[in-house]
């Protein structure tokens, strides 16, 4: 892996950190939760809409075609996201932000299945070899928190 991989995963990570963190404090603070998701949501979604039209316009053939169309797989991820964004932050809310992030990097896990069954793509070595790491991961972590309980 080149540097820059590194550097953006690692800026990544630092920055999903920031992100619970952030959510968190406010939680402590009595902002509602539901508050918080709306301005998580509304605002990654204006920043992802400037910055997909700054770099790279996307050309919409048309918007309502079932395979090729961007309206129902938008409104597909937009609901998923919104369900996934909303729990988080409910999550956030009974329990410890060092609890809840580890279960939230499980999400490659949950992204598979679906990626599998609609789009056909498989995962190679690398990728069953990383899914297994986050399993056993996910096992010791709960496993750790039944003997430290």
């Amino acid at each position: 892996m080149e540097w820059q991989g590194f550097a953006l995963v690692l800026a990544g990570a630092v920055a999903l950190a920031s992100y619970q963190i952030i959510n968190k404090k406010s939680l402590a603070k009595d902002v509602p939760a539901d508050c918080i998701g709306v301005v998580n949501f509304l605002g990654s979604a204006c920043l992802l809409i400037v910055i997909s039209f700054l770099f790279d316009p996307p050309n919409i053939a048309s918007w309502f075609a079932y395979p090729g169309g961007l309206f129902w797989p938008l409104i597909v991820s937009s609901v998923l996201n919104v369900i996934i964004m909303y729990g988080g932050v409910r999550a956030l809310k009974h329990g410890d932000a060092s609890l809840i992030a580890p279960i939230a990097a499980t999400q490659p896990m949950v992204v598979l299945i679906p990626s599998w069954i609609i789009l056909g793509e498989i995962p190679d070595a690398w990728g069953y070899a990383g899914l297994f790491l986050l399993a056993v991961g996910m096992y010791i972590f709960s496993f750790g928190e039944e003997v430290y309980t």
